[in-house]
């Protein structure tokens, strides 16, 4: 049943708000107060979550979630000073992810000596992407300058897409063969990786800044209610997402890109949709944190 979950995830929300003051202030976080919750409340636990791993509309709810939560960070980030301080995000893309991949694969290797190269560089492609959601008080301290602050929201809303490639790439090549059975070479994978980076770059631009003129425009024009401003927003977020999927590319990419495109034409609804989805993504957030502990760590 539904029922047992949904009671443990409001006890949750409901003890994590009434402290949550003071637990912001402490080393423990909302995320790792909702793992322990599912833990304790699935398989390994109480037994009160019981969801197949390879459940669609979990994984969809997933998607949704981060690809709303990138695009609105990506909207609300200062375009001008980001092109200004743009070498923070190059750095810890181009530089410090690769970095952080092949130093995963070598300490992958000295704790699981039993490990091909390959399986072992898929666990550093799986790990290697941080969760900008971990760092939650760092990423909206004002104490933080804005430039680090931009950087590692940029890094973040950017690592998992360019990372994805690299996991599927591991993986075929740890276990040699595709679910048809044929083997694919690594030009096959490069040309998956530039796929999925192009076109989703591609399609966040044209509809970012399609539908970002296009929204400006019609709240210019006083068309657009006030209780639909954000949720013509979250329905731009959604659509850019499932747009790139659908031409194979990543929607990741495509969120994060079109939010900066987005936000450059609707700076106004820009800063009340950060609002919104730092409640709301929030919330969404931590119950995705919760079905983690809950389905993926046993």
């Amino acid at each position: 049943m539904i029922t047992e979950p949904l009671i443990v995830i409001a006890l949750c929300i409901v003890f994590y708000g009434v402290f949550s003051s003071l637990l912001s202030k402490s080393i423990v976080s909302g995320p790792m107060i909702f793992t322990l919750a599912g833990l304790g409340a699935g398989s390994a636990g109480l037994g009160y979550v019981e969801i197949d791993i390879s459940n669609e509309v979990l994984e969809g709810f997933g998607e949704l979630t981060l690809g709303f939560i990138l695009f609105a960070d990506a909207a609300a980030t200062n375009s001008r000073n980001l092109l200004r301080e743009s070498h923070i995000p190059r750095r810890l893309l181009l530089l410090s992810l690769p970095l952080t991949l092949a130093f995963g694969t070598l300490v992958a290797i000295g704790i699981f000596p039993d490990l091909s190269w390959q399986e072992a560089a898929l666990i550093a492609a799986i790990l290697a992407p941080t969760d900008a959601a971990l760092g939650y008080a760092v990423v909206t301290s004002k104490d933080v300058p804005e430039r680090i602050r931009q950087g590692i929201l940029v890094e973040s809303g950017l690592n998992d897409g360019l990372a994805l490639p690299a996991v599927l790439l591991f993986a075929a090549l740890a276990f040699n063969t595709m679910q048809s059975g044929e083997a694919q070479g690594i030009g096959y994978w490069l040309g998956f990786t530039g796929k999925q980076i192009i076109i989703g770059a591609v399609v966040g631009i044209v509809a970012g800044g399609v539908l970002g003129k296009f929204i400006h425009h019609a709240d210019g024009k006083g068309w657009i209610s006030h209780e639909f401003r954000n949720l013509t927003c979250i329905g731009v977020a959604i659509l850019v997402l499932l747009s790139a999927n659908a031409v194979g590319g990543n929607g990741f990419i495509a969120a994060f890109v079109g939010g900066l495109v987005f936000g450059s034409f609707c700076k106004k609804r820009s800063g009340s949709l950060t609002s919104f989805v730092e409640e709301e993504g929030q919330l969404f957030s931590l119950i995705i944190f919760f079905f983690f502990g809950a389905v993926l760590l046993p």
